[in-house]
């Protein structure tokens, strides 16, 4: 039995867990060396475990970058969006509250649906249902890139974005029987 193998049945996750949390853990410490912080200050920052673990191989100015400039996230890490594209919502509630960055106009919309309105750089404008919400930060948004997509019923994108475009919410598209 290997170690990964013995962590695994003595904590009761996957071996495959064991692993992914090991390479996070070396990335922690290789990235806390090669800048001189604490693995504490690497583990505390607003950055997600895959983040810290793709900083491994930067050059040490941009890995201090994105760990002392909340703001500052690089281009690879947002969506690709399109005009026309679905998302669904990550507000501050997820992760960006500790971090100090919060969208106010998305607080209430943490996993809803949107309609991409807009493109710019690092921002998109979206449309959920019938509001239009302006300058919201990509790292806000998941691109939805499944053919369908579970509400209280199995819709396909196009009549997602009709329901959208057409309803205040879906509640109000659901008729009793």
């Amino acid at each position: 039995m290997n170690s990964a193998e013995t962590v695994a049945k003595k904590t009761g996750v996957k071996e495959r867990t064991i692993y992914r949390d090991a390479k996070y853990s070396e990335a922690v410490e290789a990235i806390a060396q090669k800048i001189g912080l604490s693995p504490q200050d690497i583990i505390n920052s607003h950055l997600s475990k895959q983040q810290i673990k793709n900083m491994v191989n930067m050059p040490i100015e941009s890995i201090k970058q994105k760990l002392e400039n909340p703001q500052f996230i690089e281009s690879s890490d947002l969506p690709d969006l399109k005009v026309g594209d679905i998302v669904q919502i990550k507000s501050g509630a997820e992760g960006n509250r500790k971090a100090g960055r919060t969208n106010k106009d998305l607080v209430g919309y943490n996993k809803s649906y949107a309609i991409v309105d807009k493109v710019y750089d690092t921002s998109a404008d979206i449309q959920v249902w019938q509001q239009l919400i302006t300058g919201v930060h990509k790292q806000f948004l998941v691109l939805i890139e499944e053919e369908k997509i579970t509400l209280p019923v199995t819709l396909d994108k196009e009549q997602l974005k009709d329901l959208m475009l057409n309803y205040n919410s879906i509640e109000d598209t659901i008729i009793p029987f």
